[in-house]
């Protein structure tokens, strides 16, 4: 193998490792953080059966719990798009076909759905919160 396909092997194994760690932990920390704030609020600064507008914050927890399980999804692609590109690189095929395969535009699509989703939710909750405040 080339020295420079072994280098880009590295390379991909290396971010197989990160990409589990980066952009879909700050997703899942604001989408739980979402999650989490909002039952604090609803039960701190609502009076029982004194909050309004409450479609808002079921709007605001579907899409923050959408959020959650898009990327948990994009999680699993993700794994499968750089074993694919792995083993594209272990049979020199990763210059004839697209690295990753559609596993690889799967992720991308999982991520920025999980990223709308969880601005969604958060806009949401804000929305909720001034309403009751």
């Amino acid at each position: 193998m080339d020295e420079n396909l072994r280098q880009y092997r590295a390379h991909l194994v290396d971010a197989n490792q990160k990409t589990l760690d980066s952009f879909d932990k700050m997703v899942v920390a604001l989408s739980g953080g979402g999650l989490g704030i909002s039952f604090t609020f609803l039960k701190e600064m609502t009076k029982p059966g004194a909050a309004v507008n409450l479609h808002f914050l079921i709007l605001a927890w579907g899409s923050l719990v959408a959020s959650l399980a898009i990327i948990l999804a994009s999680h699993y692609t993700s794994h499968l798009a750089l074993t694919t590109a792995i083993a594209q690189v272990d049979r020199n095929e990763a210059c004839k076909a697209r690295v990753g395969g559609w596993f690889n535009t799967l992720t991308a699509v999982l991520n920025a759905l999980g990223a709308l989703t969880c601005l969604s939710g958060l806009v949401l909750m804000a929305v909720f919160v001034f309403k009751n405040m």
